[in-house]
């Protein structure tokens, strides 16, 4: 059985978080990691079309789903790197998140917990 892109996607996200088997919560969190990141493509993608149709009006949709079919097709690879880098950067806020958490979420330098982070996804 093959797996759709969305399928890919999350598990590129369990991937980098390290293939962390202990928690639904976590499983969760790289599916919702994922489908931002796929979300955040396509609508970027689907503006470029929009833009090089010459801007009509009405017709949304038809954009959305030729870059969701662009994206889906064999030019994957293509996006490999924005797809990795959109859930790096994601995965990098959610731990700032918490090591802010864990510090007692005091005011004023995040940048400590953003580097914090940052160290945790070095090695990828």
């Amino acid at each position: 059985m093959s797996e759709n892109l969305d399928e890919r996607w999350a598990r590129r996200a369990w991937e980098i978080r390290g293939g962390r088997d202990d928690s639904y919560l976590f499983a969760l969190l790289d599916w919702l990691a994922a489908q931002h990141a796929r979300d955040q493509l396509v609508s970027v993608a689907a503006y470029f079309l929009w833009v090089n149709r010459g801007r009509p009006f009405g017709e949304p949709l038809k954009d959305w789903f030729a870059a969701e079919d662009e994206i889906a097709s064999d030019r994957t690879a293509q996006w490999q790197a924005s797809v990795d880098q959109c859930l790096r950067d994601q995965l990098i806020a959610e731990a700032a998140y918490f090591h802010w958490v864990n510090r007692g979420r005091p005011f004023g330098e995040s940048w400590k917990d953003w580097s914090a982070a940052e160290a945790e996804f070095e090695w990828w």
